[in-house]
C-alpha cells in the first residue's frame, strides 16, 4: 500500500503545481510510512508515499528513474509475475539495481512500451513519464483493484482533454483531498493544467480498468537520447 500523486501541465502558458503535489503527497501519508520522493520538471511534478514491502532497501525509492535516464514512474501495487519478467529481463543483458517489483515494471516499460500492461499479472497503478517525448503513460490492473483518479482544468485553447474523458465543471480548483473521504482513494493522480481564469473539472474520474491513457505536454518540444531532460 502505497500512494502516488501526480500534476502534469498539458496547456502551453501552464506549469505543473509542485506545491499542490508536495501537499497532496502529505495528504496520503498514511499510505506510506517508510518513504517518500518527489520529481519534477517544466511539464510534469510527481509525488511518492512508500510503504516497504518486498524490497526494503533504497532500491525501491520513487519517483524511480529507469537505467537509461529516460523514464521516470511512481507506481503503487504488485507484481506477481516480477521473478518471471526480472529473468527475462537478465538474459537481455539488463542488470537490475535492486530485488523491487517497481524496477522490473519499470524496465520492462523501457524495452517494450505500452505493452507492458499485457504482460502484468498483479494489482496495480502508476504513471511513467517519458522525458524523451514529453508523454506520461497512466495504467491500471485489469481488475481495477488498485483505484487510479484523476482531474483535468479546462483552460482557455486547452484543446481536447484525454479524449473527452473527465468532467467540466465551473469553481475553483479543491484543496486537495477536497470532496474525497480522509482515507478515500488508494491513490490521486491530477493531470491537471493551471492556465489563468477558464472552466475547471471539480470532481476526480476514475480511471477504468483495462484503458490505460497517455498525454503529451502540449508546449514541450520532442528530445532525443542526445539531448537528456530531466
Amino acid at each position: 500500500m502505497c500512494g502516488i500523486v501526480g500534476c502534469l501541465a498539458l496547456a502551453i502558458d501552464a506549469d505543473p503545481d509542485q506545491a499542490w503535489v508536495a501537499i497532496a503527497t502529505q495528504r496520503i501519508a498514511h499510505r506510506g510510512p517508510d518513504d517518500e520522493g518527489f520529481y519534477s520538471d517544466h511539464d510534469v511534478a510527481l509525488g511518492y508515499k512508500r510503504l516497504a514491502i518486498i524490497d526494503l532497501s533504497q532500491g525501491g525509492h520513487q519517483p524511480m528513474r529507469s537505467a537509461d535516464r529516460r523514464y521516470w514512474m511512481v507506481f503503487n501495487g504488485e507484481i506477481y509475475n516480477y521473478v518471471e519478467l526480472g529473468a527475462e529481463l537478465r538474459k537481455q543483458g539488463v542488470v537490475l539495481r535492486s530485488s523491487c517489483d517497481s524496477e522490473v515494471l519499470l524496465e520492462t516499460y523501457a524495452r517494450v512500451g505500452k505493452d507492458v500492461v499485457h504482460r502484468l499479472r498483479g494489482m496495480f497503478a502508476f504513471a511513467i513519464w517519458d522525458t524523451w517525448t514529453r508523454e506520461l503513460f497512466c495504467a491500471r490492473d485489469q481488475f481495477g483493484i488498485k483505484p487510479f483518479y484523476y482531474r483535468i482544468d479546462l483552460g482557455p485553447g486547452a484543446g481536447d482533454p484525454f479524449q473527452g474523458s473527465g468532467a467540466a465543471g465551473d469553481g475553483p480548483l479543491p484543496d486537495p483531498g477536497d470532496g474525497v473521504p480522509p482515507f478515500g482513494p488508494d491513490d490521486w493522480f491530477d493531470p491537471r493544467r493551471r492556465p489563468a481564469g477558464g472552466r475547471r473539472s471539480r470532481h476526480p474520474s476514475a480511471l477504468p480498468a483495462r484503458s490505460p491513457i497517455s498525454r503529451r505536454a502540449r508546449r514541450s518540444r520532442r528530445v532525443g537520447p542526445k539531448e537528456p531532460c530531466g
